[in-house]
């Protein structure tokens, strides 16, 4: 085996690697993730992770005065898929208007 070979080998690696790496995904799929975050006890709010990384923590509903959780995790999992959407959809910082949050709120 030639000893130039190896060096030749790697540098095409590694340009390759740096290379993917630049290329953007142009997919509306943005591989974030909504984890459910809270207890019965305390209420529930949410995290957005994208890379594993956390993007945001939600634990408060904004909007609201004081420390308003939501009551159950499917009230959680609603507001999070609607916030999960703005960010598809190219918004961030995601908003909610509490109107909004009062009718997902609500739902059952």
């Amino acid at each position: 085996m030639n000893k130039n070979f190896l060096p030749i080998k790697l540098i095409t690696f590694l340009l390759l690697c740096t290379l993917s790496a630049c290329v953007q995904p142009t997919s509306m799929s943005t591989g974030h993730e909504l984890r459910i975050i809270g207890s019965d006890a305390s209420g529930y709010g949410y995290e957005i992770w994208k890379e594993g990384k956390r993007l945001i923590r939600q634990e408060n509903l904004p909007t609201f005065e004081g420390i308003v959780r939501c009551p159950d995790r499917a009230c959680a999992q609603r507001i999070g898929e609607v916030i999960l959407q703005k960010l598809n959809e190219g918004q961030f910082p995601p908003t909610m208007e509490r109107e909004e949050i009062e009718k997902l709120m609500e739902m059952e």
